[in-house]
């Protein structure tokens, strides 16, 4: 993979770089290197990945908004490339000083993410206007990976226990109902909102969407109105 960009948080570092190093592991126990709290992700992750970034930040303005950006509580967002983006779960920093040749001081970030898939740094979406039980939407994924889109129903009168299915029968649901205006949310975390407010898990389990188009269909309650509107919100994956 030719590297170069390296971008985090926004703050181009690509002019101070001598050396990146970026090691994929295709085994999820190696999340068990990045510390206990992470761990659990072992049953999710394909893997976990590591970048390694040397360099001098020669500039004094750009190494405080870089000191700033690590050790803030923020999330870490890391752009190789212009239009992708890698969720960094962890980090290591070492500063490397050079007391008698201040040009040979230098920096080592080491960062780490749980996901080692790069999505896309704009998301896409797709959406239609139900007006009946069996209506379809395509969604098509450009990347390489599945993805897990967040779905959101607005429903334009009462809806009752909505739920979409893939080609292959998987579904997924809520048993409840919801008026006109509401705003229920499949989370790709498995949570369902209602205006904002949580209302607990969804049934069945998180839809992915396979590279290439892939049609979801609608249904819910034979007493519900089946009035709404599906919109199906994601980033393409790549490897």
């Amino acid at each position: 993979m030719d590297l170069k960009l390296f971008e985090l948080n926004g703050i181009n570092l690509t002019p101070f770089s001598q050396k990146i190093t970026n090691l994929q592991i295709a085994d999820a126990e190696a999340l068990n290197e990045l510390g206990i709290e992470i761990k659990s992700l072992a049953e999710i992750s394909p893997g976990v990945r590591t970048i390694t970034w040397i360099g001098n930040i020669t500039d004094e303005a750009t190494y405080l908004r870089f000191r700033k950006e690590m050790f803030g509580s923020g999330s870490k967002i890391l752009k190789l490339n212009p239009n992708r983006q890698l969720n960094i779960t962890g980090l290591k920093f070492e500063d490397n000083l050079d007391m008698k040749d201040a040009s040979k001081t230098s920096l080592t970030l080491t960062l780490f993410a749980a996901d080692p898939l790069e999505y896309s740094a704009l998301d896409s979406t797709a959406q239609i206007t139900v007006i009946d039980q069996g209506d379809q939407v395509t969604l098509t994924n450009n990347g390489e990976a599945p993805a897990i889109p967040e779905w959101e129903i607005t429903a334009l009168d009462r809806i009752i226990t909505p739920s979409i299915t893939d080609p292959d029968g998987n579904t997924l649901g809520w048993a409840g109902a919801i008026d006109a205006g509401d705003v229920l949310i499949f989370r790709t975390d498995g949570v369902v909102s209602i205006n904002g407010m949580n209302m607990g898990n969804v049934s069945g389990s998180a839809l992915r969407i396979e590279p290439g188009s892939t049609v979801i269909t609608y249904s819910d309650d034979v007493n519900s109105s089946h009035s709404c509107t599906l919109k199906a919100t994601w980033r393409d994956a790549f490897y």
